[in-house]
């Protein structure tokens, strides 16, 4: 089963709240939010950390007890349970979280500018020409959010971001997510999940944050959950 879990970064805000916070963390993750710059910056990385902390609970883990490794393609993982997978990311005041039976990816991206630039430099053909032949400029925004959260989560999922181009993969978005690859498929099946976040800022419904996940299993849990700090629920990641 793959479980998603979302922070707004803002309930980090307080100076008190956010030492704190820190205390929290696994070492590994603390030294990211002590080299991060700028206050935004921080409270992302701080705010990742606690999810992965939030979500080993879950497993029964506590994750100040743990050793964490860097696969060959710069991936972190447990050393001492090869069967938990996890993965994070941020973006804006948002920070989410992985975790999964197999491996996962996971990537959440803020509307940006640009789009069409954007598009046909690092999208395969197919894809940009989606994005440059629609008219309407707030789908054009999702379409292009969408595009690139599936294809950060599929760089995510094998940790191989440096290794493969986001042009040697294309998607098709019908009614389930399609991915066609440009050489011969790699030995795993990938499943994903999309979801949308309006942001605490949005206007009329406006959706500002896109998110994707893409996991070698196709079992996940059907919504985000969220989760606040300090903890709402102090046992565990359920």
């Amino acid at each position: 089963m793959v479980k998603i879990y979302v922070m707004d970064t803002t309930c980090l805000g307080e100076p008190v709240i956010f030492e704190n916070a820190q205390k929290e963390l696994p070492g590994m993750r603390l030294e990211r939010v002590k080299k991060a710059r700028g206050e935004e910056n921080k409270r992302q990385e701080l705010a990742a950390g606690l999810l992965l902390v939030y979500g080993l609970r879950s497993y029964g883990i506590d994750a100040a007890t743990q050793e964490f490794a860097i696969g060959k393609n710069g991936k972190p993982y447990l050393k001492n349970r090869p069967d938990i997978h996890f993965n994070l990311t941020h973006s804006g005041t948002y920070a989410a979280a992985a975790f999964s039976d197999k491996e996962v990816g996971i990537d959440l991206e803020y509307k940006c500018h640009n789009i069409e630039k954007i598009a046909k430099r690092f999208f395969a053909k197919q894809e940009a020409e989606v994005i440059t032949s629609c008219m309407d400029e707030k789908e054009k925004q999702t379409l292009f959010l969408r595009y690139w959260t599936l294809k950060e989560s599929v760089l995510k999922v094998t940790g191989q971001g440096m290794y493969l181009s986001m042009q040697d993969f294309a998607f098709t978005l019908g009614a389930e997510v399609q991915i066609d690859w440009a050489s011969s498929d790699p030995d795993t099946q990938y499943f994903f999940r999309e979801f949308e976040i309006r942001g605490k800022d949005a206007i009329m419904g406006d959706v500002q944050y896109r998110l994707a996940v893409c996991a070698g299993e196709k079992e996940f849990r059907e919504s985000l959950q969220f989760v606040e700090y300090p903890w709402e629920n102090r046992k565990n990641g359920e």
